[in-house]
């Protein structure tokens, strides 16, 4: 692509019409690369009063006790690229001076996080692919694989679901019988000041995503197919 081609996005001068002194919105707007004026505004208009809301929501539970909402914050103004609000910035300093003036043993300690007992890493780890697995199982299903024994050639579907979570690349694959490229970009090591990516592989049984695939809402349970 010649430089001649390449899109011409709204100056920070431009954004600072659009936003007046809001400075944080300034921030944010800039990471979305709008192409025009026009978008910029719509995007303005549209999106920035939820990004607010969502940090209120999270300062109120924080002021409520909530300790971790305070690092749910830290992330989310990480990824939108705003500056810390006040409460944020204030928040992690005070934890942190838990830290490194040894009030608190432990990071978790000094930020008033802390994991609940009985609590199990390896199990709460492979729910969060929950989302993941039930969409491959309606890609897959809808593709023509079977859950049951008389899959043919082909895997079982969850033979295909457990082959890809250990192998991700498989789905970018063209031979996939339904590929996913966004799904595998999950997987993608995450270069600097992405959003996605990062996505650790997940070895488990094709038996062990046959037991925990959500059931499908007001269903009953059917035979195998």
């Amino acid at each position: 692509m010649n430089e001649r081609n390449l899109p011409e996005y709204v100056t920070p001068a431009e954004l600072l019409e659009v936003v007046g002194d809001d400075l944080e919105a300034l921030c944010w707007l800039r990471g979305l690369l709008p192409e025009n004026k026009a978008d910029a505004a719509e995007f303005y208009r549209k999106y920035w009063p939820d990004v607010l809301r969502g940090f209120e929501e999270m300062r109120q539970r924080f002021e409520g006790g909530e300790s971790a909402a305070l690092l749910e914050a830290i992330e989310t103004a990480a990824s939108v690229r705003v500056p810390l609000p006040e409460w944020i910035a204030g928040g992690f300093k005070q934890a942190w001076g838990r830290y490194t003036e040894a009030e608190a043993r432990t990071l978790g300690e000094s930020f008033g996080v802390e994991r609940p007992k009985g609590w199990n890493q390896t199990k709460n780890r492979q729910l969060g692919y929950m989302p993941l697995i039930q969409r491959r199982f309606e890609a897959l299903t809808k593709a023509g694989l079977k859950t049951g024994l008389n899959a043919g050639p082909w895997r079982t579907v969850y033979e295909q679901i457990a082959a890809e979570l250990a192998d991700p690349e498989m789905l970018a694959d063209k031979d996939n019988p339904a590929p996913d490229p966004e799904m595998a970009a999950l997987f993608a090591p995450t270069p600097e000041g992405a959003s996605v990516g990062g996505l650790k592989p997940l070895h488990v049984s094709a038996t062990w995503v046959r037991d925990n695939r959500a059931p499908e809402p007001h269903s009953t349970p059917k035979p195998d197919d």
